[in-house]
């Protein structure tokens, strides 16, 4: 991996991310139901 400066990038996408915080959410919401 090259340096240039930059924050290292998760090893995830912004949309996985997204993915992981709505299954999350939809796990709490069960939980709360």
């Amino acid at each position: 991996m090259t340096d240039n400066g930059r924050p290292p990038l998760p090893p995830f996408t912004l949309e996985t991310a997204i993915q992981k915080v709505r299954g999350a959410e939809d796990g709490w919401n069960s939980r709360d139901a």
